[in-house]
């Protein structure tokens, strides 16, 4: 009666420690699925916050360059419309991708409010520099996650 105790007990005790186990590498696994879904959706962000400012500061060149070659002084042209319509809709669609709480991110949307009076070197030596700061940043939080 000894022997069959001993055996009974140790295929317990197995039995427990295979669902611990497995409940263990389970838990583990689902953890890194979550990380690994949030990494591809930081990267999604990354490369759309991207665009975005590369379309909006596309579309302030465009929209300074028709101011520049406008000839008088009188109503916006439909052409100039569209652009400050564009230049909104893409800037609005820029902040609703920064987080208001890291200083980064509020210096960038500050730098990109400016923009209506911008010139070539502000857009080189401003909003370029910080938007990469912030791209990297966050390229650097995804590195880590994956």
């Amino acid at each position: 009666m000894g022997t069959e105790f001993h055996v009974a007990l140790i295929a317990f005790f197995g039995v427990v420690l295979s669902a611990v186990v497995s409940w263990i590498t389970t838990w583990f696994t689902l953890k890194r699925a979550g990380s690994q879904k949030l990494a591809e959706y930081r990267k999604e962000w990354i490369e759309e916050l991207r665009k975005k400012i590369a379309s909006f500061v596309t579309v302030t060149f465009d929209r300074e360059l028709e101011k520049k070659t406008k000839k008088i002084d009188g109503p916006i042209s439909e052409a100039e419309r569209k652009m400050i319509l564009d230049q909104t809709h893409i800037y609005m669609e820029i902040l609703m991708y920064l987080n208001p709480a890291e200083v980064s991110h509020r210096n960038l949307e500050e730098r990109l409010a400016q923009m209506s009076e911008m010139t070539t070197n502000y857009v080189e030596n401003s909003i370029i520099p910080l938007s990469r700061a912030v791209l990297k940043t966050e390229w650097d939080r995804l590195k880590t996650e994956i």
